[in-house]
């Protein structure tokens, strides 16, 4: 027996055929979190299962002041019964099926949304099968969640809330609000066997200026479809016949998908509720991949303990990834605008519990990230992988290709900036003393060669720069046969020097093309072969073959590649020093020993493995040539193997594990509170969600906040109804 329908101020129906199991589970859920002013109706839709009638008669015996029991004489269909509940009652009405199970504070979310705007019809939550409402796969019957609660929680953390508006409610889970009912009645019985009514009920309300909407911090399992196809129905714009004009706003809907960004939101703190004790680590880098990509990815593939997100700085914008999860959303903000957000990354830090910042390069960035990063308070590192602090050149290549000699004297570098295009009036006085502030406010300084950290130190004396080579791991090379889209060569008494990876200007392209046309005109029987590509030629073979251009190639074959194409050793043409160089270790993995200029890291490399040789006579082209016919002559081929041993020895011991990349932030972790995401504006979140996909964001809806407007509206609801009845 139960009280009074006026005593409640919202009734949840839910009609019962057959389906003990899941009714059991249902009524159980909602039982675990119905709060003192809503009401259960049960109603038995003439169940042939005369366990049903067992478990009513059970239910009768607790003889619960919430629970109301009810049974049809006849058989009327899941919304024929849902009518009946809704005819009955005096309150609002949730029309749930019985093979759900709603999760906690479902029904807190839904009266919170209901609250917020007269205007609201239906509300239906996020489930796994819900049509136009399914998390994570839009559109789809997507399993039932291993832990429920885990998926609620995540969406209790993502959501603004926003409502955004739906054209069709979802039958498994609906709430209708009682004016509605008045204004409009109820589902239309015509429709029971056609199973469409929760979509013709959408529509009528839409047309009598209701909306439909979803409460996007609420989460109910929907088990199966007993209860009607429409309930789960995957395709609405099929079953709209009554209302054919707006088949297209169904069809809209889920062209545009304007609920995608929230469901990513919701994969991003998934992502992060699924390594919830491991600290974030942002990482800011120019979006130009290379070698500095190389070395975060391999950095991430030992960082077992930390969860990690990339920062790239693109010309127009911030754009924020999760490394780890590609259904997580990207979050982007305009760099541009009378009015920036400088808060942006403070906030962004704190929604995804970021621990640490850590800067690998800065190209790009200009003052307004150095702004952004103080008003973060964030601790942060740095990793020296180019030289753009001392230099916007970046590579410290002077106006007429060479290198600088990394020269700190102010007046020839002003003069040396006056001739590059958009750098004539950098004051480079000012932009030292600019990053000397960051370098001075790092938690930590890492170089990954001792040639790149002494460097950064000439042009800021007195930083301390900690030696963090990279976690390189051994290529699995693959068999000769493997080799894609390979160029013939002759099989005469040519020797051939191997040039890998991307050669544009900072890597010698210019180097190269001066030794190719001093090996034509001084007839030597040598060929160059790149394995990868120019900055003028992607994939090329000359008439003559002395050069051929390979083309872009997976790490994995690499030695393959040299094999097909009998190359003995690598040169390294580079007038940029380096400050590491991964395509050293690939050719070395590879079993090739290599010829590099003397100076920066790939001469502090050679030095430190004997796996090589220093070029004589660098920058000449034929004395390099010279060099090069000496080291490949047969005499010299035991001196050669030897080499090429030590090279294959370099990473024979395989990568080294966590022990280093536990020191990068051990110390400088910041204390994230798991609290701290409620002090970050969720619908700033949202919009940048949006502007990543580029879409534009729903509003923020109306009075939307904590549950006081609800508790508010249920006691005057309730004065209401008692004075009524």
């Amino acid at each position: 027996m139960s009280a009074p329908s006026a005593s409640f101020v919202i009734d949840i129906v839910v009609p019962v055929y057959d389906a003990l199991d899941d009714v059991r589970a249902c009524v159980a859920s909602v039982l675990a979190h119905l709060r003192p002013d809503v009401r259960l109706v049960l109603i038995d839709d003439a169940s042939p299962d005369p366990r049903i009638a067992a478990y009513f008669a059970e239910l009768t015996q607790r003889a619960h002041a919430q629970i109301l029991l009810l049974r049809n004489a006849q058989h009327l269909g899941y919304y024929g019964t849902a009518n009946r509940g809704m005819e009955l009652s005096r309150a609002d009405v949730i029309v749930l099926s019985s093979e759900t199970i709603v999760t906690a504070g479902w029904l807190d979310a839904i009266m919170r949304c209901a609250a917020t705007d007269a205007r609201t019809g239906t509300i239906t939550p996020f489930s796994n099968n819900a049509g136009i409402c399914s998390f994570p796969e839009f559109c789809r019957s997507n399993l039932v969640p291993e832990d429920p609660e885990l998926i609620n929680r995540a969406m209790k953390l993502a959501a603004v809330p926003v409502y955004p508006e739906l054209p069709t409610a979802a039958g498994f889970c609906m709430f209708i609000g009682r004016r509605l009912i008045r204004k409009i009645g109820v589902f239309d019985p015509e429709l029971c066997e056609a199973h469409r009514e929760a979509n013709d009920f959408s529509m009528r309300a839409r047309n009598a200026g209701y909306r439909n909407v979803l409460c996007d911090d609420a989460y109910v399992v929907h088990v199966g479809s007993r209860s009607g196809p429409a309930a789960g129905d995957d395709n609405p714009a099929q079953v709209l016949a009554n209302h054919p004009d707006d088949v297209h706003l169904v069809r809209e809907f889920i062209a545009k998908d304007p609920i995608r960004p929230i469901r990513a939101m919701v994969h991003s703190q998934l992502a992060l509720l699924a390594n919830e004790r491991k600290p974030g680590v942002l990482h800011v880098v120019h979006p130009r991949g290379g070698g500095t990509e190389k070395y975060i990815q391999e950095l991430i593939s030992v960082s077992h303990d930390y969860r990690h997100y990339f920062l790239r700085i693109h010309p127009d914008r911030w754009l924020v990834t999760d490394a780890g999860d590609a259904d997580s959303a990207n979050y982007a903000w305009s760099r541009h605008g009378d009015d920036p957000d400088r808060a942006w990354l403070r906030s962004i830090c704190a929604w995804l519990r970021i621990g640490v910042v850590h800067v690998h390069s800065l190209v790009g960035s200009g003052d307004d990230f150095l702004q952004v990063l103080e008003e973060a308070s964030v601790p942060y590192c740095y990793s020296v992988h180019d030289m753009y602090l001392p230099c916007p050149t970046v590579y410290l290549i002077n106006s007429e290709g060479k290198y600088c000699d990394a020269t700190t004297d102010h007046a020839l570098c002003r003069q040396c900036l006056s001739k590059f295009s958009g750098l004539k009036d950098t004051d480079v006085s000012r932009w030292r003393a600019r990053y000397r502030g960051f370098l001075d406010n790092a938690s930590k300084v890492y170089a990954p060669s001792k040639w790149a950290g002494d460097t950064l130190a000439r042009y800021y004396p007195g930083i301390e720069v900690t030696l963090a080579p990279p976690w390189t791991e051994p290529a699995r090379n693959e068999p000769v046969g493997e080799v894609s889209n390979a160029f013939d060569l002759p099989n005469d008494a040519c020797r051939h020097i191997g040039v890998l990876g991307a050669i544009g200007p900072e890597k010698g392209a210019r180097h190269l093309e001066a030794l190719v046309a001093r090996i034509r005109e001084r007839r030597l029987p040598l060929r160059i072969v790149v394995i990868g590509y120019t900055d003028r030629d992607s994939r090329h073979q000359s008439s003559d073959q002395v050069l051929t251009i390979h083309g872009p190639y997976r790490r994995e074959e690499v030695e393959a590649l040299f094999d097909w194409y009998r190359i003995a050793l690598v040169a390294f043409p580079t007038v940029w020093p380096e400050t590491f160089s991964y395509t050293l270790s690939e050719g070395w993995m590879a079993g090739r020993p290599a010829l590099v200029p003397p100076r920066g890291a790939l001469q502090e490399r050679i030095l430190a493995t004997g796996a090589g040789w220093l070029m004589e006579g660098w920058p000449d082209a034929d004395a390099i040539l010279d060099q090069l016919m000496a080291l490949t002559a047969p005499e010299n081929a035991p001196e050669l193997e030897r080499r090429a041993r030590l090279a294959k020895a370099v990473f024979r011991e395989g990568p080294r594990e966590a022990e280093s990349t536990g020191i990068l932030y051990r110390d400088m972790l910041a204390d994230v509170s798991k609290h701290a995401e409620r002090a970050v504006s969720r619908y700033r979140i949202y919009e940048a969600a949006c502007r990543a996909l580029g879409m534009a964001p729903s509003p923020p809806a109306p009075n939307r906040g904590p549950t006081a407007p609800v508790h508010r509206r249920t006691m005057i609801a309730n004065l209401v109804r008692l004075l009524r009845a």
